[in-house]
């Protein structure tokens, strides 16, 4: 299985580049469950997703702040 980056969002709905790539058997379940809770903001949420498709992830993460999401300061 190729490695998966790893994104979180934090308490404030900010989505973040977690550093190193991270394998695990459950990363399809992780981006799964991500889009599912896509609106929720508590935080311990992650999302992993393949390099290939980091391009995606990234816009989705800018397109939810341009939603009105809080910028971390």
């Amino acid at each position: 299985m190729p490695p998966w980056i790893v994104f979180r969002r934090d308490a404030e709905g900010v989505i973040e580049r977690v550093g190193g790539l991270w394998d695990a058997p459950d990363a399809q379940a992780a981006i799964q469950r991500m889009c599912n809770e896509r609106d929720r903001t508590d935080d311990g949420h992650w999302l992993a997703e393949r390099p290939e498709d980091q391009a995606h992830i990234m816009n989705w993460a800018l397109d939810e702040e341009k939603k009105g999401r809080p910028k971390r300061s």
